[in-house]
């Protein structure tokens, strides 16, 4: 039996120390923000990277290791990566990792700037106003992991760091979405179907506020109709059409919110990890 290699033993102590948070997911103790750390932390400290067998054949790192955590949780026996929320979770360890990874910051970058970040989180979490804008640590992480690897200079300034922070803005309704909301609303109203079917009122007046409705729908977004066909002597043939998939990795939100954490710091307190 082949004695373990000093990086064997590393990677077998984080996938450790991963278990042990998949313990606490669900128990208020920031499980997914301290997971997104340690990879930070060991991508820097080039134990896992971003090499597609990287732990194993076609096996990455981020998959191994969401693995780990996964596995820690209650009652967990497998770790499916053909299911869309594991698809996602490893989308968002390799974006953890490949921050880790990032080399144009200088000494000790990113693990600084990412220790500067969840310090200025915490403190604006002090404010209980302000907490209520700000979005869940590991959502803020990964917003700034993508930024930070896009660009060729650290992102260390108060305020960009700061929108990372906030939780992001949705985007308006438009006009013609909200008549759709009020057409569908109106429907319900006639059709009964409105308060869990307790509403009903079918007056010639809503059904011609709901006409009117459409018809406005119709001026803003007038629906294509299809052309007439055109006889020719060949055969027309058709076009198969392309499906698109988008896969979302964006999932916000889903980190048991309390203390921030820095990197080096298990025990869930204030201090930064003073990087090398």
């Amino acid at each position: 039996m082949s004695t373990p290699t000093n990086m064997e033993t590393q990677i077998a102590a984080l996938d450790d120390d991963l278990k042990k948070l998949g313990e606490q997911v669900g128990y208020g103790r920031d499980a997914q923000i301290k997971f997104g750390l340690k990879l930070v932390e060991a991508a820097y400290d080039g134990l896992i990277d971003l090499s597609p067998n990287g732990a194993g054949p076609n096996r990455d790192d981020a998959t191994a290791r969401c693995e780990a955590y996964a596995l820690g949780q209650r009652n967990a026996t497998k770790f499916d990566t053909r299911t869309d929320s594991a698809k996602v979770q490893i989308s968002k360890a390799r974006a953890c990792i490949k921050l880790g990874l990032y080399t144009l910051g200088g000494t000790g970058e990113p693990i600084n700037t990412v220790n500067k970040l969840m310090m200025l989180r915490n403190r604006m979490r002090q404010d209980p106003a302000m907490a209520k804008r700000l979005d869940d640590a590991y959502g803020t992480l990964l917003r700034y992991a993508r930024a930070q690897v896009k660009s060729k200079t650290i992102i260390d300034d108060d305020e960009t760091l700061r929108s990372f922070i906030m939780k992001p803005q949705k985007g308006s309704k438009t006009l013609a979405q909200t008549l759709r909301k009020l057409q569908r609303d109106i429907d319900n109203v006639i059709s009964g179907k409105a308060a869990n079917g307790t509403v009903q009122d079918n007056h010639e007046l809503l059904v011609e506020a709901r006409d009117n409705v459409a018809l406005r729908l119709e001026e803003i977004e007038p629906r294509k109709r299809p052309k007439a066909p055109v006889l020719t002597t060949a055969r027309a043939t058709e076009d198969d059409d392309e499906a698109v998939t988008n896969a979302d990795d964006d999932a916000e939100g889903d980190d048991d919110e309390g203390g921030d954490t820095a990197l080096g710091d298990d025990a869930g307190d204030d201090e930064a990890r003073a990087a090398a």
